[in-house]
């Protein structure tokens, strides 16, 4: 599966989920033109000062995985990310493991950052 986020210069997010190399025909794709929807009074738009700050995360929902023998034995997520402006506003992604299984998967995160970019290779791995 591929995610795709992009704030277009007028300020209009769009969301693109898709089967990688699936085609358009195996593609989803939602636009936001106002923040919730529209349905809260108190924002209208997303260039307003509270939406400035940006956070980027992934996680591993794997629900109904009821034991270590429903997961993969690996599997890996990237996430690369792009800015139209350089900066050196980049920093390391971190792991924050808390679903308290004694099979949980074991994680290896590798961060890459230039100027105007971000890749992040997150591999996890049951031993």
């Amino acid at each position: 599966v591929e995610t795709r986020f992009e704030l277009s210069e007028q300020y209009v997010w769009s969301l693109q989920i898709g089967v990688v190399g699936g085609g358009p025909h195996r593609q989803s794709h939602v636009i936001s033109d106002t923040p919730y929807m529209g349905l809260v009074e108190a924002t209208k738009r997303w260039d307003e000062d509270i939406y400035d700050n940006v956070y980027v995360g992934s996680c591993l929902e794997n629900y109904g995985m009821e034991s270590r023998d429903n997961y993969p034995l690996e599997w890996q997520i990237d996430v690369k990310i792009w800015s139209p402006a350089t900066g050196s506003w980049w920093r390391d992604w971190r792991l924050e493991a808390t679903n308290g299984c004694d099979w949980q998967p074991t994680s290896q995160l590798d961060n890459i950052s230039g100027e105007r970019w971000q890749k992040v290779v997150w591999r996890a791995y049951l031993e």
